[in-house]
């Protein structure tokens, strides 16, 4: 039996927690508290994030392997979504993960704006119970998008959106900004 698109998801975001540097993590912020440093706090909170109950040191270790990951997962489904033809590709511009939090000095929401790409996704690495509000907001049709761990949430980099605010606890996101360019045969 084929696995669901949500069971591959989930797969990948498994994949993506288990390199070894993110064992190194757990390392290194056990050594901070037993030398009475508050680990969590040593850390850039983008280090630190969690995804399925695993610390995700994505950055520490290569991005490529993620990119390797999205490009074999996910690509295909958006160029297929938005009828790309076969002699145009789709090209990482940026990939990087966002936390909103709702804590005083933490980000709990961003501003209407557009991202610099063509296309824009995101996908949801923590619970949605982790969290109360957040998801994504288009000013166009004034609708939040909300999705479940694993969805990928896919909009032109051009419309108009916002991170609507998390109202209690957290939401970890992974965010990448596509480009399209031709294919050199």
């Amino acid at each position: 039996m084929e696995p669901t698109e949500k069971a591959k998801a989930r797969l990948l975001l498994h994949q993506l927690t288990q390199f070894k540097a993110s064992s190194r993590l757990v390392d290194v912020l056990e050594d901070l508290e037993s030398s009475g440093d508050d680990g969590q706090e040593a850390v850039r909170s983008d280090m630190t994030l969690m995804v399925m109950g695993k610390p995700a040191l994505l950055f520490a270790t290569s991005i490529y392997d993620e990119e390797l990951a999205m490009m074999i997962w996910l690509f295909p489904k958006i160029a297929k979504r938005y009828q790309l033809p076969k002699t145009q590709r789709l090209l990482f511009r940026d990939l990087f993960f966002v936390k909103y939090e709702a804590r005083e000095g933490e980000r709990s929401e961003l501003a209407l704006h557009r991202d610099g790409s063509v296309l824009s996704f995101n996908m949801l690495l923590n619970s949605a119970d982790d969290f109360i509000g957040g998801g994504t907001y288009f000013d166009a049709t004034k609708r939040t998008v909300h999705i479940t761990q694993g969805d990928v949430a896919v909009h032109s980099g051009k419309v108009l959106h916002a991170g609507a605010p998390v109202l209690t606890g957290q939401r970890q996101i992974l965010v990448g900004f596509l480009d399209v360019a031709d294919c050199v045969f």
